[in-house]
């Protein structure tokens, strides 16, 4: 099963509410730390089937910035994806609240100790 190459990381998302955002992660092993202009993304992954699954715990930094999902101190994201060449494409839900759902789209910048790939 193709993994996601440690390095950094340009993110992308879109909500089911329409709102759309991005920023930037890390990722080592499975691990992901990141963030964007008012949250900080902290979480982990694991190999599941064919699949990539994740938890991702979401914080506001920035009480002036609402998140895709509104204003929102701190939720917690469920993630499942696959990954393709340098890309990983997942789709996910704010847990608890299904009908908050979420796809994420992680673009490899640089990998760890690596050239540049964009």
């Amino acid at each position: 099963m193709p993994q996601l190459a440690d390095g950094t990381y340009v993110v992308s998302f879109e909500s089911s509410l329409g709102a759309f955002g991005g920023g930037t992660v890390m990722i080592k092993g499975y691990r992901i730390s990141g963030g964007d202009i008012g949250y900080l993304y902290e979480g982990q992954l694991e190999e599941s089937g064919d699949d990539l699954v994740g938890h991702v715990k979401v914080t506001q930094h920035d009480k002036t910035m609402e998140s895709v999902f509104g204003d929102i101190e701190q939720f917690d994201i469920d993630l499942k994806g696959r990954v393709i060449d340098d890309r990983g494409i997942f789709k996910g839900a704010v847990a608890g609240f299904p009908m908050f759902q979420l796809t994420v789209r992680l673009d490899l910048h640089e990998k760890v100790g690596g050239a540049a790939v964009i």
